[in-house]
């Protein structure tokens, strides 16, 4: 059975033995301040942890939260194929609803809040170029990839 922490050490020896084995400095004094620093705790890696992530609720899917079908297309596969967040979906459809009143999006590290308030302001921007557009053949389909 894989023991994660002998696993560890295992590697930070290994790293270790091959720095001293490919950098040979010849100036003894760096030599030694190498050889110091290889022994340092935590030089080469930190300790291990452990996270408790819960993961983020699931929202609508992209398609149904009223965004350029292009767009929801674009952020569905951003996602990896899976649907938005339970705050993305808020975000998204208070942002689209027209109510004009402010909303602050507060949630982890990785969660998609770029996406939540990004999503309303490029569909925005899509629709007005379809509504607006000037030059014949203009295709809105240049803001998606």
């Amino acid at each position: 059975m894989l023991h994660p922490i002998k696993a560890l050490d295992h590697v930070i020896d290994s790293y270790r033995d091959y720095l001293i084995t490919e950098f040979r400095a010849r100036d003894e004094r760096l030599k030694d301040e190498l050889q110091e620093a290889l022994t340092r705790e935590n030089f080469l890696a930190r300790e291990p942890f452990f996270s408790a992530h819960t993961a983020f609720e699931s929202g609508k899917a992209w398609e149904a939260l009223g965004l350029d079908e292009r767009l929801a297309a674009s952020l569905r596969k951003r996602a990896g194929g899976n649907d938005s967040y339970l705050h993305q979906s808020l975000a998204i459809e208070h942002l689209l609803g027209g109510s004009g009143k402010p909303i602050v999006i507060s949630t982890g590290t990785g969660s998609g809040k770029t996406e939540a308030f990004l999503a309303p302001v490029l569909h925005s921007a899509i629709e007005d170029a379809i509504t607006n557009k000037t030059e014949p053949g203009w295709s809105p389909s240049c803001f998606i990839r």
